[in-house]
């Protein structure tokens, strides 16, 4: 929030992807930043199930992730990679280009990083502040999302006023990667 409020840009469109998601409702719901609206691109307001919803995945499956990524950190990323797709949503050239520009070892997050982000999607529960978003949002989700399930697009298209789902039919959880130019006009038709 401060770097935005430093950036001072009038009413900007915050576009995140997945915890970026989270962040961009937690800005514009809890810090009330003057936005024009919002992207949420494969984004859930409750990474795991519990406490009545059951949109997201297991807390176990999470707490294993935390534990792999403390014990072997670079394998358990590219396998967390490889998860955002599904088995020919890119061809190999194109997975091969995508995989080097993201889990190259400069371009990961550094292990600390991770470890705190995994830290905040298990404490983290934007179910309430929904209500208090009251910009125009785009929900951008894949119907074959293995990490953010499709039900999270919903919800959140079903409980934002003011939103819109737009669904990537075969898609995983990065519809910007894979559908770039389907995304771009989804960008430039949402933006004022």
């Amino acid at each position: 929030a401060l770097a935005l409020e430093r950036l001072a840009l009038a009413r900007p469109v915050l576009c995140g992807w997945s915890l970026g998601g989270m962040l961009a409702l937690q800005l514009a719901g809890v810090r009330r930043l003057d936005t024009a609206g919002l992207v949420l691109v494969g984004t859930t307001p409750r990474f795991t199930n519990g406490g009545g919803w059951t949109g997201g995945l297991p807390p176990g499956q999470l707490a294993a992730m935390r534990r792999d990524v403390r014990r072997s950190y670079r394998p358990t990323m590219e396998s967390f990679f490889r998860l955002m797709f599904t088995e020919g949503e890119l061809d190999q050239a194109a997975y091969r280009q995508v995989a080097r520009r993201t889990v190259s070892p400069r371009t990961l997050p550094s292990q600390q990083v991770a470890e705190a982000g995994l830290e905040l999607l298990a404490r983290t529960d934007l179910r309430a502040l929904l209500p208090a978003v009251d910009v125009p949002v785009l929900v951008a989700h894949g119907t074959e999302d293995a990490i953010i399930p499709a039900a999270a697009g919903q919800y959140l298209a079903d409980t934002l006023s003011g939103a819109r789902l737009e669904v990537f039919a075969g898609v995983g959880h990065a519809p910007f990667l894979s559908r770039p130019e389907r995304f771009r006009q989804l960008l430039e038709d949402f933006l004022p």
